[in-house]
């Protein structure tokens, strides 16, 4: 019979605060860990067991205030909003790629630069890009799939996707979000520029997303001893704000997560 070992890794170092006491509800700062006689890891002295990790206070830690994860591709979800405010913007993308007259390597750059202005304001964790041409490609194929932008038809006749979708302009020359009046003026209802708050719904209640972790999310699923792991737990509850507000947005309901 062959024997199996597994590292386990403890997420818990010497400063970091945990719960204790008969009801794992006291907060006690950790000022030592080590072993008993029996082998057991020991922290103050006491079985690890005795313990429980603040679980509510490492997500707001790694979420709110955390560094912005590294990522050379766009998150998926982060996209969703994304693409909102690019429709929106049409005009303005158009615009910006223009300046590259056609070299791709420049209009993956310039996407990488509107997507790092976008999520600075909405979505701050996400504005660590390392590669600014592999993500800004990876961006430019997720808008042509949509139809965003780019032209999804000319992308299926020749496989080329930095080719922008037709561009009209007004009677002075600036380049219009739709189409034109016959007298040359950009249709004004074709975009809406209004901020994305603007036309978020009309909130009751704005809860932390701390308050549904505990019921949704089962415990040991949230590790952030690695970078890696920590990468996985972030999107892991940012996939549940995200579920959430979508659902309560369809059923019209006034309530979003924070």
């Amino acid at each position: 019979m062959s024997t199996l070992f597994e590292n386990i890794v403890i997420p818990i170092k010497v400063g970091d605060t945990v719960l204790g006491g008969k009801f794992k509800n006291k907060r006690i700062v950790v000022k030592s860990i080590g072993k008993n006689e029996k082998g057991d890891i020991t922290i103050n002295g006491r079985p690890l067991l005795k313990y429980r990790m603040v679980v509510d206070e490492m997500v707001q830690v790694d979420l709110q205030e955390g560094v912005p994860f590294p990522m050379d591709t766009p998150n998926e979800f982060t996209y969703m909003d994304f693409k909102k405010y690019a429709y929106r913007k049409r005009g303005l993308f158009k615009k910006e790629l223009l300046k590259a007259n056609g070299d791709s390597s420049k209009m993956f750059k310039i996407l990488s630069g509107l997507w790092y202005n976008w999520a600075k304001k909405n979505a701050p964790s996400f504005t660590r890009i390392t590669d600014t041409k592999k993500f800004g490609r990876a961006l430019m194929v997720m808008m042509v799939k949509d139809n965003l932008v780019f032209d999804r038809d000319n992308w299926k006749k020749t496989n080329k996707i930095t080719k922008l979708q037709e561009i009209f302009y007004d009677n002075l020359g600036n380049p219009c979000s739709g189409n034109v009046t016959m007298d040359g003026r950009c249709i004004a209802d074709e975009v809406d520029d209004r901020p994305l708050e603007e036309t978020e719904i009309n909130e009751v209640g704005v809860f932390p997303v701390t308050n549904y972790i505990s019921g949704i999310i089962p415990q040991g699923r949230l590790d952030t001893n690695t970078p890696e792991n920590k990468k996985k737990s972030a999107k892991l509850v940012k996939d549940l704000k995200t579920t959430l507000n979508k659902f309560w947005k369809e059923h019209d309901i006034p309530f979003r997560i924070k």
